[in-house]
């Protein structure tokens, strides 16, 4: 008997102790925010894996990567799909002191509903995120795949670009990226994640790393790369040349086409003469062209690289934009 009145004893001092315990826990789950999608956006990957990034946005009260959660995606069909956790990135980004938890999911998919198992993220005290149960997203973009989604791009300025986008030895340049899209009312960037990534996104050449700002070292390529994470980056291949191995850029950019045309123009009657003068003045203006950017200067260009899906790293260079005009009806949006 009082053998069995011990383990009773012991049996209820058990239950004292355990019962706090599981109060509180109860009561710290319960406290815990909800875990809600405020932004979706797609972002397409044109550099690494040529896939559309599924980009979800949640509410500040989270400020720091949890767990690999389970992630369920459900299309507006009704189909749905468990996602594979090597599709999956965290991170956890801050802007004016506020924090911005994002899940990258390299999934494409424009609306439907998501499921986000618990530990996601946590707040600041190490509370991890409850599970977040099929809460519908939107990203407000068609699902046609080119357009639609945020393009990552990286830019590359310098005052020293050649006809030919070679960039001459010595001279810096400057990276930049931006995520922007293609409307029917012109060039558009998203002005958010541009200044929430700015702080966070890594340039390199060729592999190393590299500021915002520097001078290239050494002849022949470089690969100039903007890396968020391994799902968004992107990258521009280009030719760094001394000043003589440039000369034929310079010379391709003006052809001979303006001296014939200053011979011949001579010979029409009549407008012989006011022809041959304008064709003279053609000249004057092509030789000194040619000659200041055969021994004093590049162009002061922007360039970006037009990728063409599916077999890269073989890029088409295009001269970006030397004014806002350019930039927002021109060559970008070709």
């Amino acid at each position: 008997m009082q053998k069995y009145l011990k383990r009773m004893t012991a049996f209820i001092l058990c239950l004292v102790l355990l019962f706090p315990a599981s109060a509180q826990a109860s009561a710290r789950e319960d406290t815990a925010e909800s875990l809600r999608i405020v932004r979706a956006d797609r972002v397409h990957n044109d550099g690494w894996t040529q896939s559309v990034v599924l980009v979800l946005t949640f509410n500040s009260a989270y400020t720091a990567v949890g767990q690999t959660p389970s992630v369920t995606l459900t299309y507006r069909n009704g189909e749905t799909k468990s996602i594979d956790p090597q599709q999956i990135r965290q991170a956890v980004y801050f802007m004016d002191g506020v924090a911005y938890p994002q899940l990258f999911i390299t999934e494409n998919i424009s609306d439907g509903t998501v499921t986000v198992g618990a530990g996601a993220f946590q707040t600041a005290d190490g509370t991890p995120s409850p599970a977040m149960t099929d809460q519908s997203f939107h990203s407000g973009f068609s699902s046609d795949f080119r357009s639609g989604f945020w393009n990552f791009h990286i830019f590359c300025r310098s005052k020293g670009v050649t006809a030919g986008n070679r960039l001459l030895e010595g001279k810096p340049v400057s990276l930049s990226f931006e995520p922007s899209r293609e409307e029917y009312d012109g060039y558009v960037a998203d002005t958010f994640l541009a200044a929430l990534w700015a702080p966070y996104v890594q340039y390199a050449d060729n592999g190393t790393p590299v500021d915002a700002s520097f001078t290239p070292q050494g002849r022949g390529a470089h690969t100039f790369t903007a890396r968020l994470n391994d799902f968004v980056s992107d990258y521009i291949p280009l030719e760094v040349a001394a000043r003589h191995q440039t000369f034929s850029d310079v010379w391709n950019q003006y052809s001979m086409a303006e001296y014939l045309l200053a011979g011949f123009a001579f010979l029409i009657p009549g407008l012989g003469l006011p022809l041959g003068i304008a064709a003279l003045m053609g000249i004057w203006y092509c030789s000194v062209g040619f000659w200041h950017g055969l021994f004093v200067r590049g162009d002061d260009a922007e360039l970006f690289c037009r990728h063409n899906y599916g077999s890269p790293p073989e890029d088409s260079l295009s001269r970006s934009y030397s004014s806002r005009k350019e930039y927002y009806f021109g060559s970008y949006a070709q």
